[in-house]
């Protein structure tokens, strides 16, 4: 078991919000309110114990840092007898839909080509 380096419990708290934010029988979640300021990542399973989800689930919070620079929100549901993952982009528009797990590189290399993403990474120094 890898153990992870003490964290602030804010981090924790944070890390937990993000991905249990959303939780629900129906994703009756108003997405507007996100447009223009968050890209969402939205995750339907058919449990917790999805060993997909699972892993999807881990990949993420390994890349936490990479999230919050990309304005990632993490939705979760859990309503089908399958695994789903979907990407929606800041402006509103879903950019990729699949059944299988995301990798983190693959989720940034997408992102990372977006037009407006490359307009922050040119307005920020700090970015990757």
């Amino acid at each position: 078991m890898t153990r992870l380096r003490k964290s602030p419990p804010h981090f924790a708290t944070l890390i937990v919000a993000l991905l249990l934010l959303g939780f629900s029988n129906s994703m009756a979640q108003d997405l507007s309110n996100y447009r223009w300021k968050n890209r969402i990542l939205s995750i339907v399973t058919p449990s917790l114990d999805d060993t997909t989800y699972q892993a999807q689930s881990a990949a993420l919070i390994a890349v936490f840092p990479g999230l919050l620079e990309r304005d990632i929100v993490v939705l979760t549901s859990i309503k089908s007898t399958e695994f789903e993952i979907t990407l929606v982009g800041k402006d509103g528009g879903e950019k990729l839909t699949r059944n299988s797990m995301l990798t983190p590189e693959e989720l940034f290399a997408i992102i990372d080509a977006m037009p407006m993403r490359l307009d922050e990474m040119r307005s920020s120094p700090s970015s990757d």
